[in-house]
Order: C-alpha cells, then sequence, then structure tokens
C-alpha cells in the first residue's frame, strides 16, 4: 500500500543514521543501521551475512549525519549477534570504540505492531550503494506476521535496497520504533519492530533503552515503558530545576528544602502493593511549592538524577523506577495530555483523549501489568478550563478507575480551582488530597531552610556576598520565612534579592513586606536595572502574556513594543534573559538557535497581568499584541515566520476580539497551526469568517499539509461544502484546484448518499418539525441516517458520518427546534439538523456501540439526552451544551435499549440489557431505583406506556415475550408471547383513544397489541427480513401511523387500525449497473450492458434487438469496458463475484477469468503501457489491482484505500502514464503506474462513484453531484 501524499520532515536530530561497509575506506555503503547506545548498532542480519559481504571481510560502521570527516569516524565492528533465522532478520553490531562525539543514539519505542497501523514513518537509507543516501517516508499500512510490519511510502523516494537495516523512526511517538528490513518493487517494504527485537534478543537491553532510566540494571520492572526524563521536554525547563529547588535549569545551586511530610507520603503512594484507585491530588495556593515538591518525586525517580545530586542534598528522596510518566500540562489539551502518556507506554495513539484508558491497559495488560505511575502537574495552567476538565473526565478520571487493575496509578497536581470553579470537586470521592497549605504538610523550619538557602544563593555563592556566616544569615532567613507565611515563592523572592543585591546584611526587623507575591516581586525588580529605558516590570509584564510555550526573543521585543510603544533591542532582551533577573524565565527550547522564554511559575504570570490590568484593560492588550504580531508576520511572510506566531498568535487575537482579521488572511490560513485556530474561531463574527473556521474544521487533513497542499485542500471543501468562503490563495506547486462543483447542499457531509439504505434498518423514529408535521429518522446498517417525509412520500435527506452501523435514532428538541440524535458502532452520539442535513455535535464518551438513544424534557425546560452502549453504561448529555452530565452504571452486560418517562413529578429512565434486566433509574439524580427481572433473554428494547391510566413499562425480549411492568411496585404485568423469534424493538401508541403496544421481530413482523388486555390485535407482514425498529408517526391530518425498519433495507408505514401496509421507503433496485457502446462496421454500433442477475447483454444500438448473452459470473456485473486485442475486439467485466472476466465479442466467448480480488469487483479499465496491454480493477476489497491482459498475470496491488474501490481510469500527466481510483473513502488517488507508489490522495468529503480524467482534469461522480479539478504540479 502507498500512502497519500503528505510533506512529512524527519527527525531534528538523526546522528544516530549508521551506514554499514565492508572495510575503513570503501565508498558505497552496503546497508542502513541505527545507533541504539555508545557501542553498539542495530541493523538486519541480511546486510552483514549477505553475498555482497566477502566472509572474510571486516564491518565498519560510518556515521554520515555527523558533520565531521567521513573516514575519521568510522568505527570496526568487534562482535555480531544476529537472529536465529530469515524471519528474525536483524543484528546487533558491538564496536570497539564508543561512537564519536556528537553522536546521539536514538530514542526508542518499544510498540506493538498493531499500534504502528496508519502511524507515519520516516527512514534514511543508501538505495544501490549511494553513499549520500537519501530519505523516504510514508504510513505503516499494515501488521504482518512474527512482529513485523508493512510500510508504505508516500514520498517521492522510495523505499529501495540500501535501506536495509535502517531505523524507522515515527513522528508519531518520536522515537524509533523498528528497522527497516525488505524493499518491494513498487518502492514499498516491510520492517522489522523494536518490540520484536527485544524478543529476538533477550537480556541484550534493547526494552531498558526505551525506558527512562537508560542501560541501568535492576530497572526491568519499567524498563519497557519508554518513558525517558533525558528525553522528556520539560525535563530541562520544569522538573530538573524544581529538584534542585532552583527556577531554570542554567541557575546553579541545590536549594530543595523539606516537604518531608508530603514527599513521604507520596513515595509511599506510588509503592503501594496494590494500585489505589482514587487520584493523589497536590495542592495548595500558588507558590507553596507543588510543582517543587513534584520536580522532586519525578527526578529522584530517575536513577541519574538521583545519582547527580550531592551528598549534601538530604531531602527525601522516592526510589529510582518510582515514576513511570509525567506530563506538564500547562498550555495543553486533553488529547494532547494523553497523547504524551500514550507515547510513555507505547501504546496505541489516541485519536480522542477517551480512547487513552483503554489502548494503555491493553499494552500494560500485554506486557505483565507492571507499577504504571502518572503524574500529571500544572493542571489548572491546562489550554483552557474546559481542556482541564476534560483532562480530569477523559484522562484521570479513567486512568485511574478503569486501569487500577493494570498497574496505573496518577498523581496530579493542581490549584483548588480555577476561573471556572473548583477542580478537586469534579473527582468528589475519587481524591486524596495532599493541602501543603495545610499544618500536616507544612514545616517551619522547612521554610526556613529554603529561606537561607536562597539567602545565601547555594551552589552559586558570591564572593563577596554578606551571608557567608551562617549566624549572620540565619535570622534573616527567620525573619523572610515569618513574613512569607507559609509560601515557599515569597520567600524565595525575598531572599534571592537580599542575596543578591545586600552589600552588608540586613538587620531582620528592617525587613518588612506584606505577605503578598505582588510586594516581593516589586521589591525584588526595583532593584533591576532598566533596558533599553524600560523597566524590568514591564519587560516581565510582556513575557506574562506569553502562551505556551513562550516568546521568541522577536516575538517578545515585538509585544513590549506593542505594549508600551517602546522598542527594546533583541540584543539586549537577549542580555536581559542572562542577567539576574532570568531566575524569572525558563528556556523552554534550550538547544535552539532562538530560544523561547516564559515566566516560571503561573503565580507571577498572574501578578503582573493584574497589575497591568489595572492601568488598561486585558483585551485592548491582547489586540494591541495581536496587530503587533500579525505585522510582523505579514512582514517576514507567513512562510518565514517564526513558529509561536503560527501556534499562539490565535489565541492573542481571539482574546483581543480580532481573530476575523487572522481568518480572512488566506496566506495566514496556509501555514497557521490550523487546530490552535479552530479552537480559536468561536468569537468569529462576520459569517463569511465563521463559514472560514468551518472550511478549517472540515479539511482536517490540512494540519500536516505544506501550504501548496493546503491550498487544494481548501479549494475542495470551499466548493464541494458550499462554503462561499471566497477563499482564493494559489500556491505554485498545487497538485490540483477545484475549478467547478454543481452538488446539492445539506448532505450532511460524508460517505453515501443514494436513494435509500443499502443495508439493514436498525431502528426509526419521529421527529416533529412544526406545523403538526412529522418526520421519520432511520438508523442504517450502511452508516447512514435517513430522513423521509411520509407525507410527500419521498426523501428529505441523507446523514454521514458514523464510521460504522448506526443503531439507533431518536428525536431532541434543542431551543426550540427537533433534532435527530443517532448513535452506532463507532461510539458516538451524533446530532443533526434534520431539514438540512447538517451536523450540529458529536457527543465522545462511550466506550463501546451506542446501542439505543432517547430524550426527556424536564420540568425546567432542561433537555437531557440518554444513550445506552455495549460498555454497559447509559450516558446523559446536554444536548445544547454538547457536554456528558452524568453516567448511570449497573447493568451487568450491553445495554440494549433506553426510554424516558416525562413525568414532571419524578422524571424518570428506564433501561434493558443482555443481563436480562430492566432498569429504572431517577432522571434528575442518576440514582438507580428498582430492577425488574422475569426475561429469559437479553432485553433488547424497553419504552413506557399508560395501562387504564396508569404508568407501566414495556420491554422487548430475546426469549420472544414483550412484558408489562408496573413502574410503581415493579410487579409483572402481563407476557405478551406470539414473535416466532427475538423480539428487537417495541414502541407505545394511543389511537382514537385507545392504548396500544407495537413490536418488532426476526419472524419478520410487526405486531400490534392492545395494552389493557394484552390480546394480539393485528401481525403487519411484508418484510423480508428481521424487524429491528418501530415507532409511532403523526401525521398533519391527525391520523397516525406506525414506521418500521428491517433488514430488507426499506422503511415501511401501516396503518395500526387496519394493519394494512401504506407506503415503503426503499433504496434505488436498478439492476444495470455498467454500460458501454461498441463502435461496430459499417457504422453498426452495439451497446453492452451488465446485469445485476449475473449476465451481460449485447444489444443492437439501432434496433434494440438483443444480440448476444454471456453469462458465467456468479453475480452481479457491475462494470464493463470493450478494448481491441490481438485478433479482435473484446470486452472485460468486473462482477460481483470478485472476478474479472475477458471476452471475445467476436463468438461470445469467455477468454480468461482473473481472479484476486477479495470481494466483488466494481470498476475496470484498459490501459497501454511499457511492454503491451493491461488492464486496472476496482474491488471492493479496497484495492486496485494491475494485470497483464495477455499472460492474465497479477502484475501490482494497490493499496491505500479505505473503503471500496468504485472506479479507475488511466491517463497520461506530462509523460508519466498514470492511474486514477476512487471509493467510498471518500479519496481519490493518482499513481504511478510504472512504480506503483501513490502520488496523491484527494479527498472529496463524500463517496465518489465514477471518474473520468485526462491529463488536464479530473472530473468526478460525487454521491452529491458532480466536482472537475483541474490537475498540476504531480
Amino acid at each position: 500500500m502507498n500512502a497519500g501524499n503528505s510533506s512529512r520532515p524527519g527527525p531534528v536530530t538523526d546522528t544516530w543514521v549508521a551506514a554499514i561497509h565492508t572495510s575503513e575506506t570503501d565508498f558505497n555503503p552496503i546497508g542502513s543501521g541505527v545507533v541504539i547506545d555508545e557501542r553498539r548498532v542495530l541493523t538486519c542480519a541480511h546486510v552483514v551475512l549477505g553475498s555482497r559481504f566477502p566472509e572474510s571481510s571486516e564491518i565498519w560502521v560510518a556515521f554520515p549525519r555527523l558533520d565531521t570527516s567521513e573516514s575519521a569516524s568510522r568505527r570496526r565492528v568487534l562482535k555480531v549477534e544476529t537472529g536465529r533465522d530469515s524471519m528474525q532478520d536483524v543484528a546487533l553490531l558491538e564496536l570497539e570504540k564508543a561512537v564519536p562525539a556528537g553522536v546521539e543514539a536514538a530514542r526508542l519505542r518499544c510498540a506493538r505492531s498493531s499500534d504502528l497501523v496508519d502511524t507515519n514513518w520516516w527512514a534514511f537509507g543508501f538505495p544501490e550503494g549511494d553513499p549520500y543516501g537519501d530519505s523516504a517516508f510514508g504510513k505503516v499500512g499494515s501488521a504482518l506476521g512474527y512482529g513485523w510490519i508493512r510500510i508504505d511510502t508516500a514520498s517521492r523516494y522510495l523505499v529501495r535496497p540500501g535501506f536495509s537495516g535502517g531505523g524507522l523512526w515515527s513522528p508519531d511517538y518520536d522515537a524509533v520504533v523498528g528497522l527497516v528490513g525488505q524493499a518491494h518493487a513498487n518502492g514499498d517494504g516491510r520492517a522489522l519492530t523494536l518490540l520484536q527485537v527485544d524478543k529476538i534478543f533477550p537480556g541484550r537491553g534493547i526494552s531498558e533503552l526505551s525506558a527512562w532510566s537508560a542501560g541501568v540494571a535492576g530497572d526491568m520492572a519499567m524498563a519497557a515503558w519508554g518513558w525517558s526524563l533525558a528525553s522528556d521536554p520539560e525535563g530541562v525547563r520544569h522538573w530538573r530545576p524544581r529538584a534542585r529547588g532552583v527556577s531554570i535549569d542554567s541557575e546553579k545551586g541545590y536549594r530543595f528544602r523539606g516537604r518531608t511530610a508530603a514527599l513521604s507520603t507520596i513515595s509511599r503512594w506510588l509503592g503501594r502493593p496494590a494500585p489505589d484507585r482514587r487520584v493523589l491530588v497536590v495542592t495548595g495556593s500558588p507558590g507553596v511549592g507543588k510543582s517543587a515538591v513534584l520536580g522532586r518525586v519525578i527526578t529522584t525517580s530517575d536513577r541519574q538524577t538521583s545519582e547527580s545530586l550531592p551528598v549534601s542534598d538530604d531531602a527525601l528522596r522516592v526510589p529510582p523506577g518510582s515514576v513511570a510518566c509525567a506530563v506538564h500540562a500547562k498550555g495543553k489539551s486533553a488529547l494532547e495530555v494523553a497523547t504524551e502518556i500514550a507515547r510513555a507506554a507505547a501504546a496505541a495513539l489516541p485519536g480522542a483523549a477517551t480512547d487513552l484508558a483503554p489502548a494503555l491497559s491493553d499494552v500494560l495488560d500485554s506486557r505483565g501489568r507492571p507499577r504504571f505511575n502518572v503524574i500529571i502537574d500544572a493542571l489548572d495552567e491546562a489550554a483552557s478550563p474546559e481542556q482541564a476538565r476534560a483532562v480530569l473526565r477523559d484522562v484521570i478520571l479513567p486512568l485511574s478507575q478503569t486501569c487500577a487493575a493494570s498497574g496505573v496509578q496518577v498523581v496530579i497536581g493542581t490549584r483548588g480551582s480555577d476561573e471556572d470553579g473548583s477542580l478537586i470537586d469534579a473527582l468528589g470521592n475519587a481524591a486524596a488530597v495532599i493541602d501543603l497549605d495545610s499544618d500536616a504538610y507544612f514545616e517551619q523550619r522547612d521554610l526556613v531552610s529554603y529561606a537561607l538557602a536562597c539567602l545565601r544563593l547555594e551552589g552559586d555563592e558570591r564572593i563577596d556576598g554578606p551571608y557567608a556566616d551562617e549566624s549572620v544569615a540565619t535570622p534573616v532567613a527567620e525573619r523572610i520565612a515569618e513574613l512569607a507565611g507559609t509560601n515557599f515563592l515569597i520567600a524565595g523572592l525575598i531572599a534571592r534579592s537580599h542575596g543578591l543585591y545586600d552589600r552588608r546584611a540586613v538587620a531582620p526587623n528592617d525587613i518588612s513586606v506584606n505577605q503578598t507575591v505582588e510586594s516581593a516581586l516589586g521589591g525584588y525588580l526595583g532593584r533591576v536595572a532598566d533596558v533599553d529605558g524600560v523597566s524590568a516590570s514591564d519587560l516581565l509584564s510582556a513575557l506574562a502574556f506569553a502562551e505556551a510555550p513562550g516568546l521568541t526573543i522577536m516575538s517578545w521585543s515585538a509585544v513590549v513594543e506593542a505594549l508600551f510603544a517602546t522598542t527594546v533591542s533583541e540584543r539586549s532582551l537577549r542580555k536581559f534573559a542572562r542577567s539576574s533577573a532570568a531566575n524569572f524565565l525558563v528556556e523552554s527550547s534550550v538547544g535552539e538557535d532562538d530560544p523561547s522564554f516564559r515566566l516560571f511559575h503561573q503565580a507571577l504570570n498572574e501578578t503582573l497581568l493584574m497589575m497591568r490590568k489595572r492601568t488598561t484593560p486585558k483585551n485592548v492588550d491582547e489586540r494591541a499584541i495581536a496587530e503587533k504580531l500579525a505585522a510582523r508576520g505579514r512582514q517576514l511572510g507567513w512562510a518565514n515566520a517564526p513558529r509561536y506566531l503560527l501556534r499562539s498568535l490565535p489565541q492573542h487575537a481571539a482574546a483581543g476580539g480580532v481573530i476575523d482579521d487572522l481568518l480572512a488572511d488566506d496566506n495566514y490560513l496556509l501555514h497557521v497551526d490550523i487546530w490552535r485556530l479552530i479552537q480559536a474561531s468561536g468569537g468569529a463574527r462576520a459569517g463569511r469568517m465563521r463559514r472560514r473556521a468551518q472550511l478549517l474544521g472540515l479539511t482536517q487533513e490540512a494540519a500536516s499539509a505544506a501550504s501548496h497542499e493546503r491550498a487544494a485542500l481548501f479549494s475542495v471543501t470551499n466548493a464541494v461544502e458550499h462554503l462561499r468562503t471566497e477563499f482564493s490563495a494559489r500556491e505554485p506547486g498545487a497538485p490540483y484546484v477545484a475549478r467547478w462543483v454543481q452538488a446539492r447542499e445539506g448532505s450532511g457531509g460524508g460517505a453515501g448518499g443514494g436513494s435509500g439504505h443499502q443495508g439493514a434498518v436498525n431502528g426509526v423514529c419521529s421527529v416533529p418539525v412544526g406545523e403538526g408535521k412529522e418526520l421519520i429518522a432511520s438508523a442504517g446498517a450502511d452508516q447512514v441516517v435517513y430522513v423521509w417525509d411520509p407525507v410527500a412520500e419521498r426523501q428529505v435527506a441523507a446523514l454521514h458520518g458514523h464510521e460504522g452501523w448506526v443503531r439507533g435514532v431518536c428525536s431532541v428538541p434543542v431551543d426550540g427546534e427537533h433534532l435527530v440524535a443517532s448513535g452506532g458502532d463507532d461510539r458516538t452520539v451524533r446530532i443533526w439538523n434534520p431539514t438540512t442535513g447538517q451536523p450540529v455535535a458529536v457527543l465522545e464518551g462511550h466506550e463501546g456501540r451506542v446501542s439505543s438513544l432517547c430524550s426527556l424534557v424536564l420540568s425546567d425546560g432542561e433537555v437531557l439526552l440518554a444513550s445506552a452502549s455495549s460498555d454497559q453504561t447509559v450516558r446523559i448529555w446536554d444536548p445544547a451544551g454538547a457536554r456528558q452530565r452524568a453516567v448511570l452504571a449497573g447493568h451487568a452486560g450491553w445495554v440494549r435499549g433506553v426510554c424516558a418517562s416525562a413525568d414532571q413529578q419524578a422524571p424518570v429512565f428506564a433501561t434493558g440489557g443482555d443481563d436480562q434486566t430492566v432498569r429504572i433509574w431517577d432522571a434528575v439524580s442518576g440514582e438507580q431505583r428498582m430492577v425488574l427481572e422475569g426475561h429469559q433473554g437479553w432485553v433488547r428494547a424497553v419504552c413506557f406506556a399508560s395501562r387504564n391510566g396508569l404508568p407501566i413499562v414495556a420491554s422487548a425480549s430475546s426469549d420472544g415475550t414483550v412484558r408489562l411492568w408496573d413502574l410503581r411496585g415493579g410487579e409483572q404485568l402481563a407476557v405478551l408471547e406470539g414473535h416466532r423469534g427475538w423480539v428487537r424493538a417495541v414502541c407505545s401508541l394511543t389511537v382514537a383513544g385507545r392504548e396500544l403496544i407495537a413490536s418488532a421481530g426476526d419472524d419478520q413482523t410487526v405486531r400490534v397489541w392492545d395494552c389493557a388486555s394484552g390480546r394480539q390485535l393485528h401481525v403487519l407482514s411484508g418484510h423480508q427480513g428481521w424487524a429491528r425498529g418501530v415507532c409511532s408517526v403523526a401525521l398533519p391530518s391527525g391520523e397516525t401511523l406506525l414506521a418500521s425498519g428491517s433488514d430488507d433495507q426499506t422503511v415501511r408505514l401501516w396503518n395500526p387500525v387496519d394493519g394494512s401496509q401504506r407506503m415503503k421507503f426503499e433504496g434505488f433496485q436498478g439492476w444495470v449497473r455498467g454500460v458501454c457502446r461498441v463502435p461496430g462496421r459499417g457504422g453498426e454500433d452495439s451497446v453492452v450492458s451488465a446485469s445485476g442477475s449475473g449476465t451481460i447483454s449485447v444489444w443492437n444500438a439501432v434496433t434494440g434487438e438483443q444480440r448476444m448473452v454471456l453469462g458465467g459470473h456468479e453475480s452481479g456485473v457491475n462494470g464493463v469496458c470493450v478494448y481491441e486485442g490481438a485478433g479482435g475486439r473484446f470486452l472485460a467485466s468486473a462482477g460481483a463475484d470478485g472476478t474479472v472476466r475477458l471476452w471475445d465479442l467476436a463468438v461470445g466467448e469467455q477468454r480468461m477469468v482473473l481472479g484476486g480480488h477479495e470481494s466483488g469487483v466494481n470498476g475496470v479499465c484498459v490501459y497501454e503501457g511499457a511492454g503491451g496491454r493491461f488492464l486496472a480493477s476496482a474491488g471492493a476489497d479496497e484495492t486496485v489491482r494491475l494485470w497483464d491482459l495477455v499472460t492474465g498475470e497479477q502484475r501490482m496491488v494497490l493499496g491505500g484505500h479505505e473503503a471500496a474501490v468504485n472506479a479507475v481510469d488511466s491517463f497520461v500527466h506530462r509523460g508519466r502514464d498514470l492511474l486514477a481510483s476512487a471509493g467510498d473513502d471518500q479519496m481519490v488517488r493518482l499513481w504511478d503506474l510504472t512504480t506503483g507508489s501513490c502520488l496523491l490522495a484527494i479527498p472529496m468529503h463524500h463517496r465518489v462513484l465514477a471518474l473520468d480524467v485526462d491529463s488536464q482534469a479530473l472530473c468526478l461522480g460525487l454521491s452529491i453531484g458532480v466536482a472537475v479539478l483541474d490537475l498540476g504540479e504531480l
């Protein structure tokens, strides 16, 4: 398979790339390798044992990515260890000497092959012995056997011999995850995972090298989980300084003191014999030392860091290996936090934050359930208050509560609340709290000791300092501690100020300051010299506005100018940043030419912003900052703008109310961090700007695309979705641009279209739309929700977006209109506008399939939406706010049905599940009221009804019965028997004052029952498959009908009074699936038609006479094409039986059967290539296959589509033979017919059913209309 075209850079540091040679001086490498530590290199066994390697030759390793003399850097191999056979094609090389200075060992991750599928990869090799080498990239296509994976190439340069042995680097895991092992003729290849390499070489430390304590004996318990403090981006700027009690890593000294009670509690917690399902919360007021305590835990857990601390550092240390992963949440979203944890464990990377817990549990269970302690600090400083709560809801609670059995424990550091209220209260009883402000965890002597260390600048002492004499310094430190209360930040500010600037010791009683960060900070900054006429306070105030990860010097200078209308040179700012004032700064990009800076403590940010706000409103400042940075970016050109402007400028613009200005800038959209701009676009004001925000949201592929690709992607989305954004940026080298699209609006996006369900109908509901009118919504196994008008007898909309079966639908009132909610196998609940077909919201949280939904309006007008799932829960949502309200847990199996009773005195939900019970829940409190038992099979559906004026619950079961229950006492009132098989759906209705029950079942019938007597009134027959759903529908005339959905792909309407069928909604059942014209000799043309019955008919184009019938396909024929061959005219046919058949039209005989597709063939085309005539076939098995028409040999399989391929067509573009394919995955792919590589993948947002292409344009038939794209540079 070949991945779609994308621009994916390699790693920042790749000096670990090795070249394998046969001597110290030979020119051409025989393969590649990867440096894993200072004396060892991994490569493939066949590289060092192959035919190109003389038996008597030595093995030498060069380091071509190191900027040094090539020959001087080579190292001779002392020892070779290989796998035992060709399936273990790996060699471990031990070098005679350590690798040269400057060569950094690769970061490793032992990820499972299944978790690597669909992730990106990059590799460097030496194709055909090229000494300069080249790189390739693509996607992991599939997990193979014995630890191998298939790597699909997307780059212009392909994987060739000479890449073997090279490290397979994953940008998703930011580590090497495998070794390239084999190259295929089409440029794809195979790689062996490092997890498998570790199994091949047990005890050789491969897994240890992917752990946080690299190469250290005795840490095997944590060795395979992959997180390393040295490689953690927060290690330098956050954790390590706090372990020493200083602000930044460049500040000398070891000043951490005390906090013994807190550290002891945390240490015991981390080492508990069994994991605690609660969350350990380290909290306290700003500056009390939360990050200092956690930093101490994290860094002393790392053996190397712990051993680097001096003997005099006698503060408590936790046992090595106590921490598996640490995340600093400042400025991060819940997904970003979840992704960091997944990377640390080498688990499957989450698509949503809720994916983390099951993925982590899965990978830990597969490795023997080790302890995996996670620390998340600065929760209150997450990207937003909403994201902080998403981290709690979607990451922290699922990890602590569902992964404890896999060894997971969670410790968090946070303030007690943020601007949206309490954070700790959200944990409820699941929190164990360490409050550093409390007497239990505060010792005055600790604060005195810390103040003393800061006063004496321990570790970086002044030669002329007045506090060298401890008897002089101690009274001063005691006075500082007294004034600071319990706040270490205040004590440190005061003490460092005196330690840095005092010429003689201050008298303790002369120190007088209020116990606030502001007064301490003001006292310190008052002694710092101005910079270019700007006070240190103003410089730091500018820095306080920085978004994560911080301001570069250029951006910092621009912010100072925006706020204070004065210029500070970048040189002066850089000097200031290196001065004593740098105690307030953190370099967040150490080692880069242009580092970024931020204040080291959130309390400093807040204090400086509060002081600034007294003179200027924050939104005014943010607007000035946004406009200044935007002007600087346009001046430089967005292609050359600093990363901060592309990542964080949207946050400033949103806070300043000028987000529209960024959305209006076409060129900015081509370079910005799209996700950051989307998050900031909620405040867009102009309609066109809101549509531009929608453009970004609908073009997710653009997030990782280069600017010229973005321009192409945006042009298609803008046209296909009728957004009218006036986006017109044209980038040189754009591979395509939308010329025009004629399509119906309101399609809802996604795959599908058509005129009816193409699979089972799993559920139906009625949807009021005003003026007494109701529509019908139906949920299909074809992943589509259809909306029907029972009066006009037509389809209104097709709602596409689910990525699996849609199992349930319901109507939900939101803001005065009725919407449709749907749930399915993709674990989502989706809300739609039924008249426009547009998606409104996607609700995520379920960990299993969503099978049923219902809505409820409370007495105060609040609307609740309930969803039942195979994860054994029912979740309650606020559909207006698109957020989860509660989780109802109690069922011991799949929850199949849910319904609501709007009794305003006691609103309740009823649920039914595979545990054979019906459960009643209080809709407001979520409390379970009663459990109804009696069914002898799964409860498939429930509904509320009325019997003689009293409330009851009806339940349908796989035991073939419908049962009626008294809602007041829980007694079983009646058992309705008659269905011959499972009963899958039930609903109540009232007709002419009579209370009825309708049920649908596997016997293909809908049955109508009298609720009072339990007597069966009607059996509604007509469905040709299981009846899966039933609901009542009110017509404007006042008549009530029944709607039912079935496996026969139809929705039917019935009269419940007489049992007659009124109408049937179904998909188009036309049987002619393909036609083509055959030019005849003498002007007598023929027409060939492909039939759903499996036959091909040839007709006289003039008279309509049938000339011949070609039979052979075992099921429907989906497409045909005619071609000229040796000896006459031939026909190729594509069959639903998975074959392509070749026919001689002169005699009507079948010449050849081409078998290879694993399911139906949807289309064929014939093309001329080097060496003859060939055929391309499009398969429902997601592949395109290329065949030799003479021999019938399959030449190539092109994989990449993720759903059925519907059409193929060949063309020539700028001298290259290419092929276009289109499929149900909404993608058009362009292929190089010579190499089989995918040159381009074009997302079209809708199913692509047909295509025609030439050298200049693509003409596409979509499920919603027609599109034409102009082709550019491919």
